[in-house]
This record gives structure tokens, C-alpha cells and sequence, in this order.
């Protein structure tokens, strides 16, 4: 719903002329990339980037407050973001970094702690279009594809759809390459499973309005064996 910037990053705006790659921009000469300057030496060896001209260079903080298109149609027309200004803009985030990617960074809130605080400080409200087992709700509606056939993604295994997900991203143009990073990831601790973050609702009691009433109480109880009463429990 929104992209991160680093403030102080240098940025540089790189002109690359249409005819450099499949799904370009047919009402133009050139396509206008951005990315962080210190990444530019990880694509140059790209055959997008032969021809490519550096055209000028910003400050992240010139970038704050822009509106984009989104990759994807999916709350383009969703009621809880319709007329939100926020939404589909570039944010201003502290945790940007260019040690991977291009410096800029999509935010889903309801999926990452980062992104979640950072919409949340924008009134970015949070969508998770993911169900308790872990695949795409009917949210995430079916897409034509230009040469026929449908991107089906609702009821699907969100760790089952990158392959067709790349596919949809090279023909709409918005695809430059694809590339694996080695990282820690979270897993099931019991079944060794790959985990997703996720936002839950969640509810809290505040035990302490009504401990000494619990106490009490728990004397009435005839505890197996005894020794809980005033030991595990009654602590």
C-alpha cells in the first residue's frame, strides 16, 4: 500500500531508452528509473542498463510524498483506501538500506513489523488478503493476462505463487530481474514448517482488576494434587 524511502539516501533518476526491454513504455522514448546511487554498480552488468544515462541525482527526502502506480489492481478500489492520500505514496522510512535491492521498498501492513508501524504512523489502515492458512483470499481477485489466460492467485499457498506472480511482472513490463537473498527466515518450531507474518486480532484481559478475587476463589478449589494450590497456581 505504500513505499519506503531512506531520507538522507542518494538517489539517482537513470534514462533508459524504451526499445531496452519487452513491455516498455510505448508512448515514449525513455523510461525514467530510480534507485539508490550506491546500487547502481549491481545492475550496470544488466543488458537494460547498456544504454542507460545517468540524468540527476536526488536526496530521498525529494521523493517523500510522491503517488505511484501500483503493481498490482487489487485495493485500487477497496473502501477503507479509495480516498486516502497516503495510500500509493512514497513514506519516509528509517529502516532503508541499499545493502540489497534498489533502495526502496514496498510496504505491506499486515505482513512486517516495519511496514505495520510505518503505515500505521501515516493512517495507512491494514489489509491481509491471507487467510489462517496462509493462502490468498478472494480479495486477491483473477487478473487477464495480455497473451490470454488468467493470473489465478485467491485460495492459493502464498509460497506457491512466486513463479506465477514473476510471470505477471514480465508481462506488464514491471519486471528486471529476478535474484535469491540468503537470510534467516522464521519457522514452525514444532513442524520445522516456513512461517509468514501476519496480523491477528488480539484481545487481552487486564487480570490484575480482578486477581484478589482469584486468589480467594482458587482456596475453594480442591487441587490434585494439593501442593498447586498454594505453589504453582497460587503463585
Amino acid at each position: 500500500l505504500a513505499l519506503a524511502v531512506g531520507k538522507d539516501i542518494d538517489y539517482v533518476a537513470i534514462s533508459i531508452p524504451c526499445h531496452s526491454r519487452e513491455g516498455g513504455n510505448p508512448s515514449g522514448d525513455e523510461e525514467i528509473f530510480i534507485l539508490a546511487k550506491s546500487c547502481i554498480t549491481k545492475y550496470l552488468d544488466h543488458p537494460l542498463f547498456k544504454d542507460s544515462v545517468t540524468c540527476k541525482e536526488i536526496k530521498g527526502s525529494m521523493l517523500i510524498g510522491l503517488n505511484y502506480k501500483s503493481l498490482f489492481p487489487y485495493f485500487s478500489d477497496n473502501q477503507k483506501v479509495k480516498n486516502n492520500p497516503k495510500v500509493f505514496s512514497i513514506l519516509s522510512g528509517e529502516f532503508v538500506t541499499t545493502e540489497d535491492g534498489t533502495g526502496i521498498v514496498h510496504m505491506a501492513p499486515g505482513f512486517g513489523e516495519d511496514d505495520q508501524l510505518l503505515c500505521k504512523a501515516n493512517n495507512i489502515p491494514t489489509l491481509c488478503p491471507v487467510d489462517e492458512g496462509g493462502k490468498f483470499t478472494n480479495e486477491i481477485f483473477d487478473l487477464p493476462l495480455l497473451q490470454g489466460g488468467m493470473l489465478s492467485l485467491k485460495n492459493r499457498q502464498v509460497f506457491e505463487t512466486n513463479d506465477d506472480i514473476i510471470k505477471y511482472l514480465k508481462i506488464t513490463g514491471s519486471w528486471i530481474k529476478t535474484e535469491q537473498y540468503f537470510h534467516n527466515y522464521p519457522h514452525c518450531w514444532r513442524t520445522d514448517t516456513p512461517l509468514i507474518y501476519r496480523a491477528i486480532s488480539s484481545w487481552y484481559v487486564e487480570v490484575t482488576n480482578f486477581k484478589d478475587k482469584m486468589i480467594a476463589n482458587n482456596q475453594e478449589i480442591n487441587w490434585i494434587p494439593g501442593n498447586v494450590k498454594d505453589g504453582q497456581f497460587g503463585k
